[in-house]
This record gives C-alpha cells, structure tokens and sequence, in this order.
C-alpha cells in the first residue's frame, strides 16, 4: 500500500487457539484492521472465531459506521455461543491518503501508537468484549497517523507470555521495545523482533497461548 508499511504475523499455540486478525478493503480509499481473541481453546474457539471472521466478512462491505459494526458482531458472537465464551475486539478503519482513522475497542488489549516524536499513545475508546451480552453500544474513537508514527495490534499472548519464575512479559517490557526500535525498523522487522524477546525472555517455557502482532507505519 503506497505510503504505509504493514505486517502481521500469528504463532498458534500447540492447541486450537482462537487468535484472528484480518485487513480488508472495503473501498479503493479505505483499509480496515482488525485483531481479536477468543476465550478458551480447542475447537469451540476455533469455531467461535470462524463465526467472527465470517460475519466480518459479509458486514464490512455493507459500509456501517465501526459502532454499529461491533453491535451486529456482538449479537453474532451471543447468538452462537454459550455464556462462558466470549472474544475480545479492535477494529480500525483508516483512510490512508489523509492519515485519518475512525476505531473501536471492543475489551481488546490496547493498541501502541507510537508517535514520531516518540509519545506512546494507547487506543481504549470502545466498550464491552462481545459474546456477554446480547445487546451492547460501542464508542468510536478518532484519530491521525502522521508521517514517521507506528501502531502496534497485539493479543495477550504477547503481554501474558510466561518465563520459567512464571513472571509476565508485561506490558512494559513491549511498550520498551517499541520506544527503541519502531521508529527505525520495518514492520516486520518489529514483529519478528518482538518474537525473538519474548522467545529469549520464555526460554524453555512452552507457548500456551497464540502470539498475534499487527503493525502498520506511516511513510509519506
């Protein structure tokens, strides 16, 4: 995409995880990112997040305002589901000519957008995870990418990664590498990086959760 670098990556686990992310163009003029987790493993998740990136796939041409996007997700998500299950949300839509974007957080872990003069911003405007109520109201939140800024999508399986003390990597060991390396690296350089530390920071550890990273800078 002409003035944008963009990478993402998932690293499942050895069970069916539930991670998903997607980037759709619903139009010539916009892009649409998204990332998500499902609760749970094995084939219920598997299933669930199946459920999600069909019926993203049907709305998203149908040009609903992002709200009004997640409510049907949401409604999707409780219909064809048990109460115990539920996924977290983020979904983005950006006009790339203008830098605008429109988005909303649906109980998701916050994205980084990490600005070119080295502010680190996190995207919370929203509401609730979908899948626990069947009706919920969503907030849209606003923004602009700048030249030179960075944002960075991820799921918990990157922040909640265990070492062998069973400590977290947390999220102030990601926001650390992204202040260091975002600005200099390309996005795939950056996810591949991220991976490479939460690797050495696991060691032995086994993975027990998907890694899924989505990043997208500005370049012009």
């Amino acid at each position: 995409m002409a003035g944008y670098d963009l990478h993402g990556l998932n690293l499942p686990s050895k069970q069916v995880g539930g991670d998903y992310f997607d980037i759709l163009r619903p139009a010539d003029e916009v892009l649409l990112l998204t990332i998500a987790d499902v609760s749970g493993k094995g084939m219920p998740a598997a299933l669930l997040m199946a459920n999600l990136q069909a019926g993203l796939h049907i709305l998203h041409g149908e040009d609903y305002p992002l709200d009004r996007l997640t409510q049907k997700l949401n409604e999707l998500i409780f219909n064809n589901t048990s109460i115990e299950h539920f996924v977290t949300f983020f979904v983005l839509k950006l006009w790339p000519a203008q830098g605008r974007f429109e988005y909303v957080n649906a109980g998701h872990n916050p994205p980084y957008l990490l600005r070119s003069d080295g502010r680190l911003e996190e995207l919370n405007e929203g509401g609730l995870i979908l899948g626990v109520v069947p009706q919920a109201d969503y907030t849209i939140g606003q923004g602009r990418m700048e030249v030179g800024d960075v944002l960075t999508m991820y799921t918990d399986g990157v922040t909640e990664c265990l070492n062998v003390a069973e400590q977290e990597f947390s999220e102030q060991r990601l926001q650390e590498i992204l202040l260091a390396n975002a600005r200099r690296k390309s996005c795939r350089q950056l996810n591949e990086l991220i991976v490479d530390r939460l690797r050495r920071f696991a060691r032995n550890m086994p993975q027990t959760d998907d890694i899924t990273l989505l990043t997208i800078k500005r370049l012009s």
